[in-house]
């Protein structure tokens, strides 16, 4: 069916006609969606209004949750207020998320901005954004109020001042609110830092007769950005991850990348993506603390429990990577903005729209779920076209609007080298050239021409260029050699372009150039006695091993060459236990550390850093017990072991296993792939697996040997094992055993 070619009479460009333009066009986009050939769960039911108090500046990690409800089906986010504290650039920021989100519409309020030191938020800030008109917090929550009477709902994740301030100002306004929602509450008198700037404010609120509910520490585990969620949303290479990733790299310098997001729960509570229950206690606000009072006695507060934190990490994580969410809030935006165009234009719109927009047909055995992504694919191109067609503002931005949704959808983006997705910058070694892998990913595997490859750090720059592809990952390698007599190292900005159909796109992305520091350690191996540390080092430093059991029993030795393998012997008193050394270093002008972990001499399994794979084999500690980590956010997602055929099974017949213990992060997924080799490195799939995380803790998964492994491992001539984490972060594995099943 062609969604656009009715029978209308010639009718002039009026308001009404206008109208008929959006029906057009929504139902064009009505009948594309009906005709998919795949089946869709229903829509959710679109929650309360919402207005979200934020306060950036203090938990930047409301960017996610503020995300995650712009883009949640089921939440109905009217209105962001940032509380005051925060500076001005707080506020740009907001809209710049809200654009990149496709939600311009939403309505931005600050009060008392401050000149707080917050460079975080300078960066990459969107250029050409217009500039949007001063509305206070509390002006802009009365008004919404007004607009949505004991319908709108507050979520709180700071001080309460503007609330508080709006209650001052209109008598009427606690009456037409219909709950708050503080994202973060302890019951046990400790201080609620997000309340603590403004207690009495906090006071005035919870004094008022807003009902109220709690997002009690206790009850419920708090959302982790897990370093396997920071990776899939880098992969998605969209302007919208790399935003989001770009400024929680600055703000979170050292906790990253495990990053705690509390509002993340409300939200997915609030847009009916996960379900709650609220019970009522009999509390007291006392000097910023909550305390429970006997029945009777204090106000009654509503606590919410039972919403699951790996549920709310889902939730956040596909509403962002969502491209169907893209595809239908550009087309829901364009029809909202139709009115903005000038009337001669909307002519050439009718006039296309007459003609109607195509819908491919889906060739009968196609792959429905890739035959439908075609169909939106070619409808956002006629889109595109028509848009490029039109010399007016309103047009060039939905062009560009139209581009970055045909992107998402086919999957198609600039890929950097992972290296900058761990602190948002690229490392550099002085007087050294920088070698770049760039990337064209193109998971829809569209026809890819006169693409072009750039990288450019000031006075250097390299490309590359390709007639066509249409491959998933199309990968080419650039090198620079930046000016060792500049003062300060340029930015480094890569850039795509190619064109698909007659259609031209352009992406780019800039980082930071820092220079690396010249005195690291490399990687660490056990041996039977010890550990092996490479360690790069441009004078002599002091390398030091310290037990992490005996913080005292430190072992110190004096090191002073460029690049090489030190010998740290460990206690033989200390073997037969496995537990972290912390291995470090210290010199006059740099200092680090890492973790490394003992293993027993007899090891089946034993981390090789110098193996095919080159891996560094760092260690790391969750609860009591320690595991080695695949370092994805490094670009090392493997570790790769050295097999002692020694100590296999008897495994002539019969079923052959393997058993692997690792670190579930309570997030989506845990997905790895496991690969052995012989001495020829020649690696085939052992197995591999995809488990849904449904709780944080240690956890142990045995699975069958492929018949290729299984045939290695009967014939003792396996060398080399490896297990990949691909995009599921920095895993720790704390055991790997292959047995008969």
């Amino acid at each position: 069916m062609n969604p656009a070619s009715f029978n209308l009479k010639e009718i002039a460009i009026s308001d009404t006609a206008i109208e008929l333009l959006c029906f057009r066009i929504g139902l064009g986009v009505l009948i594309l969606i009906s005709s998919a050939p795949v089946c869709f769960s229903a829509p959710a039911l679109m929650g309360p209004p919402v207005l979200f108090e934020t306060d950036l500046a203090n938990q930047p990690s409301d960017l996610l949750a503020l995300t995650q409800a712009m883009r949640l089906p089921g939440m109905n986010l009217v209105g962001i207020s940032i509380a005051p504290g925060n500076p001005p650039q707080a506020s740009r920021l907001v809209h710049d998320l809200a654009h990149l989100a496709g939600r311009d519409e939403i309505l931005v309020g600050q009060s008392e901005p401050t000149s707080g030191d917050h460079p975080w938020m300078n960066m990459g800030l969107l250029p050409d954004q217009p500039i949007h008109p001063a509305t206070g917090s509390a002006d802009l929550m009365i008004s919404l109020s007004k607009k949505y009477p004991k319908e709108l709902v507050v979520l709180a994740t700071g001080p309460l001042t503007s609330l508080a301030k709006a209650i001052q100002s209109d008598s009427d306004f606690a009456s037409r609110i219909k709950r708050v929602f503080i994202s973060q509450a302890h019951l046990e008198g400790n201080e609620i830092s997000s309340l603590s700037g403004d207690v009495q404010s906090a006071s005035q609120v919870f004094s008022s007769t807003i009902p109220v509910t709690l997002l009690e520490e206790r009850l419920a585990t708090v959302p982790v950005l897990s370093s396997g969620c920071w990776m899939r949303l880098a992969a998605a290479h969209t302007s919208l991850t790399d935003y989001l990733l770009q400024h929680l790299a600055h703000a979170y310098p050292v906790v990253r990348p495990h990053i705690p997001i509390p509002a993340c729960l409300a939200v997915a509570y609030l847009g009916q993506a996960a379900t709650g229950t609220q019970i009522s206690r009999p509390l007291s606000f006392q000097k910023g603390s909550f305390v429970e009072t006997p029945q009777g006695q204090g106000r009654q507060y509503d606590l919410l429990t039972g919403v699951q934190s790996s549920m709310a990490m889902k939730t956040l994580e596909e509403s962002i990577r969502d491209a169907d969410q893209d595809f239908s809030t550009t087309f829901a935006n364009l029809i909202l903005s139709l009115k903005k165009l000038q009337r001669e234009n909307l002519t050439k719109i009718q006039e296309a729209l007459q003609e109607g927009a195509p819908v491919a047909e889906i060739p009968p055995g196609a792959d429905p779920e890739k035959g439908f992504r075609e169909q939106k694919l070619a409808y956002i191109s006629w889109y595109i076209r028509l848009f490029n067609s039109i010399q007016d503002p309103v047009a060039e931005h939905f062009t560009v609007q139209l581009k970055e949704t045909f992107l998402r959808m086919a999957g198609i983006g600039l890929v950097p080298p992972f290296e900058i997705y761990r602190d948002w910058s690229h490392g550099y070694d002085p007087g050294q050239p920088i070698h770049l892998r760039l990337g064209v990913s193109n998971q829809a595997r569209m026809v890819l021409r006169d693409i072009t490859l750039k990288a450019d750090c000031g006075s250097q720059a390299a490309s590359s260029r390709l007639a066509q592809t249409s491959e998933e990952t199309t990968w080419i390698d650039l090198t620079l050699q930046p000016d060792g007599k500049a003062n300060t190292l340029p930015n480094l900005v890569f850039s795509l372009e190619f064109s698909c159909g007659d259609v031209l796109f352009q992406k780019s992305l800039q980082v930071p150039l820092k220079t690396r520091d010249p005195m690291r350690i490399e990687a660490i191996r056990p041996f039977e006695d010890g550990l092996d540390v490479a360690i790069r080092v441009m004078e002599p430093v002091s390398l030091v091993a310290t037990p992490a059991d005996k913080p005292d029993a430190a072992m110190t030795s004096r090191i002073g060459s460029m690049l090489s393998w030190n010998r740290l012997n460990i206690p033989a008193s200390d073997f037969g236990i496995r537990k972290g050394i912390q291995i470090s270093f210290k010199g006059s002008s740099s200092r680090g550390s890492v973790y490394g972990l003992l293993e027993p001499a007899t090891a089946t399994f034993c981390p090789e850093p110098e193996g095919p794979s080159k891996s560094s084999c760092f260690a790391d500690q969750r609860g009591d017990s320690w595991g080695w980590r695949t370092d994805g956010l490094s670009g090392a997602s493997r570790i790769e072991y050295r097999v002692n055929t020694a100590g296999l099974p008897d495994m002539a017949t019969g079923s052959c296993g393997i058993t692997v213990d690792f670190y579930d992060e309570g997030d989506s997924l845990d997905t790895f792939r496991i690969e052995a080799a012989s001495e020829t490195a020649q690696f085939v799939p052992v197995t591999a697996w995809l488990i849904k995380g449904d709780a944080t803790g240690w956890r142990r998964e045995t699975f069958r040997l492929s018949p290729a492994a299984e045939e290695l491992f009967r014939k003792r001539s396996v060398q080399w094992l490896r297990i990949d984490s691909h995009l599921d972060g920095d895993e720790l594995i704390r055991s790997v055993a292959v047995h008969k099943m």
